[in-house]
Formats: C-alpha cells, structure tokens, sequence
C-alpha cells in the first residue's frame, strides 16, 4: 500500500485498531457471511496433552492470526499504535518519565515512537517494556536485563493481548503484579482440536497450520473479505 493509503485508513479507522490492522494485512480475522465462518481456521504453536496419553501433543487452533513482520514494515501504523498505547497509559497510568525498551522487532519500533512522545525519559531508571503481541516467556529475559542494570519495570505495553489470564497486570516474581497497557484484548482466543465449535472444521482439513508461511492464502482471503467490505461503502 502507498503511504497516502496508508494514511487515509488510519484517519477513517482511528481507534478502531482491529479493523485498521486487518484491512493493511497484518490480522487475519475469519470471514463469516453472516454469523457464519466462511475461511480456515489458523494453527497455533502452543500445545496441549492428550487427555488419556499426556505423551502425545496437539496443537490448538485459532479462528485469528497476527503478523508482526507486516506491522514491523509498516512503520505509519507503527506510530499511530504507539500514539494509541501512550493515551491509554494516560487513562490508567499516573504520568511520569519512562525508559520505553522494545522486546522483538515490532516492539522496538514501537517503543522508539513512545519515546519521542515524552521528555526527559533517559533521567529516570523505570523502565516500559513494549511487545507487538503479548509474550510473557520472551518477556523474561528483557525482565532480568532490566533488573541487571538496577532500573525498575515501571509498566508493560503491547499492541495485542491474546492470553486470558493477564488482564490489567503481569505478575513479576521480584516486584510482584505490574501494570499491562493493552490495545486489543483477547482476540487471539484458541480452542483444542475437538472443541465443538471447530471440530469439523479439523475433521475436514480447513485449518492452515503454518499461518506464517502460508501468510500469501491468508492475505488472498483477507482481500476478498476486504473487497466485500469496500462493497458495502467501506474504505
């Protein structure tokens, strides 16, 4: 997409964080013609045992993927998340310098744009860890650089937070609960294999187990349901 695309979506999106990222590629969210679905579901990485032989593994599914390659490339978007992280803070988080550090590369981006929207920040020793997707086990090793250099974690931010169990906090063994500062809540909800609701969808084969390599049938099916939407007099 050109960069005055890119901009027109932003400006019609704005808060709407779901839609704008789905609409640029970055969210696979699928399709339904009614309440219906109408695409695969999406393989997940985590695992879960096998209820009469905890031996043997099987992935969950997920009816939403992101891609934190396509946002990392998208760097408009990238500011315009970071501008959406810094004003929730402001709702729920006493204003106050920040070191804002990035964990992978989409979080780097957006911790450098959090920066430039305060001042002063390299004066204290509280530090905001920033992800693309909340990841607590990759969150470890920055947890305990931070700790090493005798700085504080003052709050964590990340774009989307698909795990149930953290909602507004994230505990830390040493400090104990911090605040979470999230964009998007749960929509990266996953289900075992033979969960009602996407058993014969496995049965059948309608799922794409390797959503990042396969992104190009993703992006395929996310401009169809794309082009449905324009139909409809959306952007």
């Amino acid at each position: 997409m050109q960069t005055q695309e890119i901009e027109k979506l932003i400006n019609f999106y704005g808060e709407n964080y779901i839609s704008l990222l789905e609409r640029i590629g970055v969210l696979y969210i699928r399709p339904r013609i009614g309440l219906e679905p109408n695409g695969p579901l999406v393989g997940r990485q985590s695992t879960y045992p096998d209820p009469n032989n905890p031996g043997i593994l099987y992935r969950y599914v997920s009816e939403n993927y992101y891609n934190g390659e396509v946002l990392y490339n998208q760097p408009l978007v990238c500011e315009h998340l970071a501008k959406g992280i810094w004003q929730e803070m402001r709702k729920k988080y006493a204003p106050k310098p920040l070191i804002f550090r990035g964990v992978g590369r989409t979080g780097e981006v957006l911790a450098k744009y959090l920066n430039n929207l305060q001042e002063n920040y390299k004066e204290t020793n509280q530090v905001a860890l920033v992800q693309g997707i909340l990841d607590p086990i990759k969150l470890e090793k920055a947890i305990w650089e931070v700790k090493n250099e005798g700085k504080k974690i003052g709050c964590f931010c990340c774009v989307i937070n698909p795990d149930h169990g953290y909602d507004g906090y994230l505990p830390i063994n040493s400090q104990g609960p911090v605040i979470l500062i999230t964009l998007i809540k749960q929509l990266l909800k996953k289900f075992e294999q033979n969960h009602p609701y996407v058993a014969d969808d496995v049965a059948k084969g309608n799922v794409i187990w390797d959503p990042k390599k396969n992104w190009h049938k993703l992006i395929e099916i996310i401009a169809i349901n794309n082009d449905h939407k324009m139909a409809r007099n959306m952007p």
